[in-house]
């Protein structure tokens, strides 16, 4: 068994359930992303993180590393919303391919529940009948 692969396959584990925890950096909803202090303390979390496997990770390429993780699953996160909307069957359905799809996915749903959550514009009073 590849322990070195398993060492890393566990701490990027631990990396990214420590991003999807710190609201600060993702949640354009929380109060705390607008706060560069909260921000710049869970970049340097994360850092730390990543100097385990990486130790010459700086913030700079943590937030390149989130950044990579992040367009690779909202690839595969658009090919399971797509391959659901043409009204596949069960068996049709894309299946992710990475390794970390389940770890971001409570990230993206929460995304889209802030995104479907809109203002409705048109009051009663306005709406002609």
């Amino acid at each position: 068994m590849d322990t070195n692969g398993s060492k890393e396959r566990e701490v990027m584990t631990e990396f990214l359930s420590l991003y999807c925890n710190l609201l600060c950096l993702w949640d354009i909803g929380s109060d705390l992303y607008k706060d560069r202090n909260k921000k710049m303390q869970a970049w340097e979390l994360l850092k730390d993180k990543l100097q385990e496997i990486e130790p010459e990770a700086n913030i700079a390429a943590t937030k390149k590393k989130i950044e990579h993780m992040r367009s690779a699953f909202k690839r595969e996160y658009k090919k399971v919303k797509e391959s659901k909307r043409t009204g596949a069957g069960a068996n049709d359905v894309h299946v992710p391919n990475l390794w970390y799809y389940n770890l971001l996915l409570p990230i993206f749903n929460k995304k889209d529940e802030q995104s479907r959550c809109g203002v409705d514009t048109l009051s009663s009073d306005e709406v002609s009948t």
